[in-house]
């Protein structure tokens, strides 16, 4: 199956910027244990097996790996829908210590699945890139070394993806401080879905991951008056 036109501009510009992503996409097989899949129903751009990161593409382009035009090529950093429009991208791992916000204008509203896990990416960069995709709906930011004084940041990343449902944010360096800033992004967020939910029927975020991180009985505490406020609110 071809890749749609900007899907493709996109990819190419992230190949060319960043040189890890180039490497993947010649491997000859999907890459394992990048993105988990959140519980039985995966995120969109990801298989039935967990921690499978898989793309959609036809099985007669196998023996085309190394044309860029078709979606076999990019298998183990993307997922297409049935159109060749990319609906996932997988940059867990790939290192890439910043993002260039404009590699993503191409697929930002057709981009569902980000996983950015592992990438040692700033969380301003990552806010900065995110915040243009408005049908982002699952985002993975799990080891990226984020602390209790960059969860503002986080709070604006919830704020600006109207979309968002699910968030890994596992084994960052998150304390309590860090949750009673996410506690009041997420009652905040519900606010502000109830407000336009009959317009865009969103559903607002419903999972979340935070294990390995040092929130402690008092970030619970916060986590769970937030949570209990949210379901108040349905």
């Amino acid at each position: 199956m071809s890749v749609s036109a900007a899907s493709l501009a996109a990819l190419r510009s992230l190949r060319d910027a960043y040189p890890t992503i180039s490497k993947r996409t010649q491997t000859s097989a999907n890459v394992n244990g990048l993105l988990d899949s959140f519980d039985t129903s995966p995120p969109a751009g990801c298989s039935n097996n967990s921690n499978t990161c898989a793309t959609y593409s036809d099985s007669n382009d196998s023996n085309d790996s190394n044309d860029d035009t078709l979606t076999s090529y990019w298998s183990a950093a993307a997922a297409f829908d049935g159109e060749g429009v990319i609906t996932g991208l997988d940059l867990g791992g790939c290192r890439l210590r910043s993002l260039d916000p404009s590699v993503l204008a191409g697929i930002k509203s057709s981009l569902v699945t980000l996983n950015l896990a592992n990438t040692d990416l700033p969380i301003s960069e990552t806010r900065d890139a995110v915040s243009q995709l408005d049908k982002l709906e699952v985002l993975c930011l799990g080891g990226n070394g984020i602390r209790d004084e960059s969860m503002d940041i986080v709070a604006d990343i919830i704020k600006t993806c109207p979309c968002l449902t699910r968030i890994d944010m596992r084994y960052n360096d998150i304390g309590p401080i860090g949750a009673k800033v996410l506690s009041r992004a997420i009652v905040e967020n519900e606010k502000a879905r109830i407000g336009r939910e009959a317009a865009d029927g969103s559903v607002g975020l419903t999972v979340l991951h935070l294990e390995g991180n040092k929130i402690g009985d008092e970030g619970c505490q916060y986590l769970a008056s937030a949570l209990s406020t949210r379901c108040a609110g349905r």
